[in-house]
């Protein structure tokens, strides 16, 4: 499921029922499978997120540049985007764009677990309320 996710999160549409039937696993299983990062919709946010903040601090400054890296990453809305991204990393993309900095796994601040359980105050509301 996640090497799925790995390769479609750019696609906004990609949801809970497109890696259920992919895999070919029930709903049951995959939010078992994703219980302990805060769910699969969680997961994919935290995907595109980690993808973008990658893409922007490689990137050049160039106008229009966070808005591209945010649609190239499944984002719909850049204001969305920059709220979440600023959830995320305590920054705005804006801040991140041509650091030219590849930060690990290790380093990110917060992981998804935390992004997903505790840095949002109520991640079931806010995720709803941003991926439908």
């Amino acid at each position: 499921m996640r090497t799925f996710i790995g390769r479609n999160f750019a696609n906004p549409a990609l949801g809970v029922a497109d890696v259920c039937s992919a895999v070919g696993v029930s709903r049951a299983i995959a939010f078992r499978e994703f219980k302990s990062v805060g769910g699969i919709q969680c997961y994919i946010m935290a995907r595109r997120l980690d993808h973008a903040y990658q893409v922007l601090s490689r990137s050049p400054e160039v106008r229009g540049r966070v808005s591209q890296v945010a649609f190239d990453s499944g984002f719909t809305d850049t204001g969305q985007f920059s709220r979440v991204f600023r959830a995320r990393f305590g920054v705005p993309p804006g801040v991140v764009l041509g650091q030219h900095v590849a930060r690990s796994d290790d380093q990110r601040s917060p992981d998804s677990r935390s992004f997903c359980s505790g840095a949002l105050r109520d991640r079931r509301l806010l995720f709803e309320k941003y991926t439908g």
